[in-house]
């Protein structure tokens, strides 16, 4: 039998924690028939741990220590358990800990019901809980338990007002936090401003771009030091498109390892054979990493360098590079054809060299460089400048010819830069996505296969760029995006297009760029 990993690959504590919960909360659950993994038991005594902060219990008129964590972020795939960690939570606050009002929300309403349900179902298995139960409504929106002594939980799906009319919540728990909305959020937080030792609870599985607010608490945890927030992630590393055979820097996909490692309910309620049975074949690999690996497409916070990273891009810099014989040009224009970009690439010369080769002896690869064509730069209003603009360009350099994506506004230069005699360059969607992947590629590796100028236009394209999925594969997405990315696309395809030169040289080799040209 395989069992999954019961401790997460991603785990931040808060700076102020000083001890994890007691063993008393354990010994709860277990008294009341909750029979916790190592996994869950872990996650419940790491939210409930203490700070060295106290406050005055407005039950049991005793000094207590606070939470450490004023927020909870727990994320794990579906049908591992995590239901069981809230329904601990919530008969810890209700019945050991004091919590005067708890309130789980759920996206829909039948997730918000089961939940209640399932709680309902613990407490009249037990009598020494049931006879401190004053009743429990259910239907209209009022799911919820009530305790003979005023303590309360309510069941409650999510809407844009929040929880407005709610006040002094001591436990609000945020479940499918994936789908989570910023708006809700601050719509609810107001109603814990009062409670003398609140917590907020996130719960959910991997999330996409549209995951902003799970995304800002990993975002958060990935940064460390947060004084007040725990987050725990049961996930993997994916190898990338890039990884070689043998890689052992990431996780392999479809590896029962990784299945181990992105499920702690491996063994426990989920099987390999389940898995590889039913769940693999029936999805897509980008469904089953998210789904099954807990590989997150996350949103990054600020909206800046969500795909090439700022450290990446400029370690690429290079001011005295410049492309050599033969060149490709690339033209790009935006979708509603407010602006138009030109990019030259071509082999600088230099290979990348490592530190265990010897250069002159080895078979490292070249280094290829990218520049908006200029000066003035060519990254203009419209689009009437371009052709004329390239057909001047490829005549004064002999270039190889010209890289266009037929499938973009671009490709309506087609027709008569052919008519006008210039070699014509288009890849298929594939060649394309995979252009896109081996551009980020060569800014990532040990020493860069990408070199330019640190031109401004190009780096804020750089810097704005995100992607979107095509079949298993990436591009630029040119739609959602909130900055101009004509000189990001215009230069992917003048890197294809210069890839493709080196494999089909021209004959003349006699003739070289010269100077950088925005120079």
């Amino acid at each position: 039998m395989i069992f999954g990993h019961q401790q997460p690959r991603i785990f931040t504590a808060p700076t102020q924690r000083v001890r994890p919960a007691g063993s008393e909360c354990l010994e709860f659950l277990d008294s009341v028939g909750v029979q916790l993994d190592p996994w869950q038991a872990f996650l419940v005594q790491e939210a409930l741990a203490e700070s060295d902060d106290y406050y005055d219990h407005p039950l049991f008129g005793l000094r207590m220590p606070k939470y450490a964590a004023a927020e909870v972020g727990i994320m794990v795939s579906r049908q591992n358990g995590k239901g069981t960690v809230l329904e601990a939570l919530e008969l810890l606050g209700l019945f050991l800990l004091g919590e005067k009002f708890i309130v789980h929300t759920a996206h829909e309403f039948k997730t918000a019901e089961e939940a209640f349900e399932r709680l309902c179902g613990r407490i009249d298995s037990n009598p020494e809980l049931k006879k401190k139960v004053l009743r429990a409504p259910k239907g209209n929106g009022k799911e919820g338990v009530i305790l003979r002594n005023g303590q309360k939980i309510r069941f409650a799906t999510r809407t844009k007002s929040g929880l407005r009319g709610f006040a002094e919540v001591d436990r609000l728990i945020f479940d499918e936090a994936m789908v989570l909305s910023p708006i809700q959020v601050r719509a609810s937080m107001p109603t814990m401003r009062a409670a003398p030792n609140p917590q907020l609870v996130y719960t959910g599985s991997a999330g996409d771009k549209d995951s902003v607010q799970f995304g800002r608490v990993r975002s958060r945890a990935l940064k460390g030091g947060e004084p007040r927030l725990m987050y725990a992630e049961w996930s993997i590393d994916p190898c990338t498109d890039f990884c070689p055979p043998d890689c052992a820097d990431h996780d392999p996909v479809y590896d029962v390892e990784s299945y181990a490692k992105a499920n702690p309910g491996l063994g426990y309620r989920v099987t390999v054979e389940h898995i590889e049975l039913v769940e693999r074949p029936s999805m897509d690999e980008e469904s089953f990493k998210r789904e099954l690996l807990g590989v997150g497409d996350w949103p990054v916070e600020g909206e800046a360098w969500r795909v090439i990273s700022e450290e990446h891009w400029q370690s690429c810099l290079n001011e005295v590079s410049a492309p050599q014989f033969p060149v490709v040009f690339a033209a790009d224009v935006t979708p509603s054809r407010s602006h138009s970009c030109i990019v030259v690439a071509g082999l600088n010369g230099d290979q990348a060299h490592t530190d265990d080769c010897r250069p002159g002896a080895c078979d490292c690869p070249p280094v290829v460089h990218v520049e908006i064509t200029g000066p003035p730069v060519d990254h203009k209003r419209g689009d009437n400048w371009v052709i004329p603009r390239l057909v001047e360009l490829c005549q004064q350099h002999q270039a190889h010819g010209v890289a266009i994506d037929k499938a973009t506004p671009a490709g309506s230069f087609v027709d008569e830069l052919e008519a006008k005699k210039i070699k014509i360059l288009t890849p298929t969607l594939r060649d394309y996505a995979q252009a896109c992947g081996s551009f980020y590629a060569a800014t990532r590796r040990p020493v860069p296969t990408l070199a330019h100028l640190g031109q401004a236009t190009l780096t804020s394209a750089v810097s704005g760029a995100d992607k979107r999925h095509v079949g298993g594969l990436w591009a630029w997405d040119r739609v959602n995006t909130n900055v101009d990315i004509s000189p990001l696309v215009a230069a992917t395809l003048a890197y294809w297009g210069a890839m493709k030169a080196v494999t089909n040289p021209p004959t003349e080799v006699d003739f070289a760029w010269g100077a950088p040209m925005g120079r």
